[in-house]
């Protein structure tokens, strides 16, 4: 991490993410969650993965999938994108050593790269809020 903090919205590659619920591991773009990161708390993430349904795509909060759904070149994206904000409920945290290893060896990249517009990252925070009860209490004092 170069001696720098995380910051919220900031988007890293991380070639051996694992899904909590399944345990399959893939290569996923990251994106940093946290107010305000200390050395002393977690790091909070949620996963990326590009829009692939044969359906209409319609940007924003999906509710019974716990996804934000952003539309192509918005921000960082090329493509039509789900942030998979349903991991709050189960495991996404890594700890600021164990992230720092990771970049270190070549698992996380070792600098974001890009960063959540102001306005997609007020947006999250939203849905976020409207799906509080669903995030793990010890994410939540971390995240708002």
């Amino acid at each position: 991490m170069s001696g720098a903090l995380v910051l919220r919205g900031q988007v890293y590659k991380h070639w051996q993410y694992t899904y909590p619920e399944t345990g399959n591991i893939a290569v996923k773009l990251i994106i940093v969650l946290n107010k305000i990161h200390l050395p002393t708390q977690p790091i909070i993430v949620v996963p990326v993965s590009t829009y692939k349904d044969e359906g209409a795509f319609c940007p924003g909060y999906k509710p019974s999938l716990q996804e934000y759904f952003l539309s192509a070149n918005q921000d960082f994206f090329e493509n039509d994108t789900r942030i998979q904000l349903y991991v709050l409920g189960l495991k996404a945290d890594i700890s600021e050593d164990e992230f720092k290893k990771c970049q270190q060896n070549g698992i996380i990249s070792k600098e974001p790269l890009g960063v959540l517009s102001k306005q997609t990252t007020a947006a999250i925070l939203s849905c976020l809020e409207l799906m509080e009860q669903d995030i793990r209490q010890d994410y939540s004092l971390h995240i708002f």
